[in-house]
């Protein structure tokens, strides 16, 4: 009997009684009628989920979020796939917008920090940031193109710089890398599962594991990471698109942002 038949009837039978106990009634949900295709920094990922269930307050209106490396995303549009909405790094945003293939300017919505993760039994004994240099330390990096990459190598060029930085810090912690993957969510999992004695990564992105421990950074190395969103030049629903950046850069988005661990717009 299926679900148009109405409310389902389960009778027991104890000691002769017989009890009629109705069934929860099927509720069709209505499917969205308005699909927002947006393409989005896999570091955003803890954010932008919360953020699509809060944002639009309809049902009719659904927000796909695909999740992927910034140049890779950035590769994408390049190549011809389809989307309304772009939440980048705020220079691998910037290079589409200099092509305009984007709708207005990029408007920054959120920022990052980096930090260093270890496995929460810390079994390499890493007590600070410069022992990323140590001898025999196994670091997993990301990709060479990702952002993530870029932003790291900053922070070890102003780590380097520190006046209690070891002697060719810099070099030490290069040679230390142990594998290169494709995002940040793969880096973290190398470290999780002990692959790797330590890796850099956004600060949002290590919160959300139990099994890592974080490494404080000096506030003189800190780098933070800037993120911007904008409409796709004459995406169908460009419109909800920039609905959706809209709330991110409001009180309601902002607070959301905050709580997993984001930081104001610079």
């Amino acid at each position: 009997m299926g679900p148009g038949w109405g409310s389902l009837v389960l009778v027991i039978t104890l000691g002769g009684c017989t009890t009629r106990t109705p069934a929860t009634p099927y509720v069709p949900q209505p499917f969205p009628t308005v699909q927002v295709i947006a393409f989005a920094d896999a570091s955003l990922q803890v954010g932008l989920i919360e953020a699509r269930k809060a944002s639009f307050g309809s049902p009719h209106v659904g927000l796909w979020i695909d999740f992927d490396a910034s140049p890779a995303q950035v590769r994408r549009i390049e190549g011809g796939d389809r989307a309304d909405l772009l939440l980048l790094e705020a220079s691998s945003l910037q290079r589409l917008a200099d092509t305009e293939v984007t709708s207005g300017r990029p408007v920054e919505f959120t920022a990052n920090r980096l930090t260093v993760v270890v496995p929460a039994a810390n079994p390499a004994g890493l007590r600070s940031v410069f022992d990323l240099a140590s001898p025999g330390l196994r670091v997993a990096a990301a990709a060479d193109e990702a952002p993530l990459t870029e932003a790291a190598q900053r922070l070890v060029d102003r780590l380097a710089g520190l006046p209690e930085a070891p002697p060719g810090f810099a070099a030490a912690y290069a040679a230390n890398i142990r594998s290169r993957e494709v995002n940040v969510r793969f880096v973290l999992a190398r470290v999780e599962r002990g692959e790797a004695d330590a890796a850099i990564v956004y600060a949002s992105d290590a919160r959300t594991s139990p099994n890592l421990s974080m490494v404080q950074i000096p506030v003189a190395a800190d780098i933070p990471v800037r993120y911007a969103g904008a409409v796709i030049k004459g995406a169908v629903n460009g419109s909800y698109g920039q609905r959706f950046v809209d709330f991110l850069v409001g009180p309601d988005g902002q607070a959301l942002l905050d709580r997993n661990g984001y930081l104001p717009p610079t």
